[in-house]
């Protein structure tokens, strides 16, 4: 008895689909596999830690003289850790030991805050708090280093004098770099993690006027990652948090209306702030008439992100997340501000995204 026609067809079909695409489906899964199981055999030098309350691991939290840095320095101290808070004045420690005092212990030992004079931007202040925190660790190292400490100048790009470009990637890049590098030996010991807070502004929606932010928070964004794969045979985990809209001094400190940046000459821009005063009043009058309704746009994103904005516990979850998990993310979002502009970033086309950008001043 003959094979009926339509069978041959159906296996001669059967025969072409599966060397045209059941093959090369087995050859990526053998390939997965393979590399799966080679890369078992440098996993287990990881053997990531996750300190213990009773070791009393020591962490620094940098630029907690206020708001995210501040919240994070009492989550940890609540867990158990022994917080350094890198603090910017005295005043601001005073004010520090008197929002906390009755909530943990001020002073040394476990779940404890103590504050250490670090402004980043200060060579001598670095050199100090190194010098104090790794003496203070001694052959235990360092648990955690939280790289919070950031500002903000805000104006179009064509206005930036030298040094306030230089002094935005400075506080938002160089420092956390300089740090890490200068604990690494500690962080090693401990088996410690790095956590470098960045932004959402990192990555998506490049808004006019914001550049040099949006600059320096992307470049320590890859800085994290590329710390994260050189470090990892190290045992020490790193991870960066990319906040969305915080409830912060950074939308309040330093951002006065136009009115108050055409009549005012003195120089205010500083540490976490947004400060347009020496960009505008100090610009050419046809740039500044150019530029004017950027610098409207940017003071009502100002103020329309702090109305939307979530309370700073929320960064301190993901970095208590991070400095507690086994294996922590590499990339935490927090906020849905941040997770739609994400979203966003990966779907909408460029061409909207550019009319977007060139339309919003």
């Amino acid at each position: 008895m003959k094979t009926p026609r339509s069978v041959l067809h159906f296996i001669s079909v059967l025969n072409s689909v599966s060397f045209s695409i059941i093959n090369p489906l087995l050859t990526i899964v053998h390939n997965i596999l393979f590399w799966f199981f080679h890369l078992l055999r440098w996993v287990p030098s990881f053997e990531p830690k996750v300190p213990r309350v009773d070791e009393q691991p020591t962490v620094l939290v940098t630029g907690a003289s206020k708001g995210i840095g501040r919240c994070i320095a009492m989550r940890l101290a609540e867990r158990g850790y022994e917080v350094f808070a890198g603090i910017r004045s005295t005043e601001d420690g005073e004010s520090l030991v008197a929002e906390f005092e009755d909530k943990v212990k001020i002073g040394k030992g476990k779940g404890s805050i103590h504050t250490v004079i670090l402004d980043v931007a200060k060579d001598e202040d670095v050199a100090s708090a190194v010098q104090t925190v790794i003496g203070h660790c001694g052959p235990k190292g360092l648990a955690g280093l939280i790289n919070n400490a950031g500002g903000a100048i805000v104006g179009p790009l064509e206005l930036f004098r030298d040094e306030d470009f230089y002094y935005s990637l400075d506080v938002n890049l160089f420092q956390a770099y300089k740090l890490t590098k200068k604990f690494l030996p500690a962080l090693r010991l401990a088996k410690g993690r790095v956590i470098n807070i960045s932004s959402m502004m990192a990555w998506t929606f490049h808004l006019p006027g914001f550049g040099a932010y949006h600059v320096g928070k992307a470049a320590l964004s890859s800085l994290s990652t590329v710390w994260r794969r050189e470090l990892f045979k190290s045992g020490v985990a790193v991870s960066f948090v990319e906040p969305g809209s915080i409830q912060s001094e950074i939308w309040t400190k330093g951002f006065d209306s136009i009115a108050a940046h055409e009549s005012q000459k003195e120089k205010t821009a500083g540490f976490q702030t947004f400060s347009t005063d020496p960009i505008y009043s100090d610009a050419p009058p046809e740039l500044k008439k150019m530029y004017r309704p950027l610098f409207k746009m940017c003071e009502e994103m100002a103020y329309l992100a702090k109305e939307e904005a979530i309370p700073p516990d929320h960064v301190a979850a993901a970095v208590v997340h991070a400095m507690t998990s086994r294996w922590p993310k590499e990339r935490y979002l927090v906020g849905m501000d941040a997770l739609w502009f994400n979203v966003m970033q990966t779907f909408v086309p460029e061409w909207m995204s550019d009319a977007l950008g060139f339309r919003s001043w």
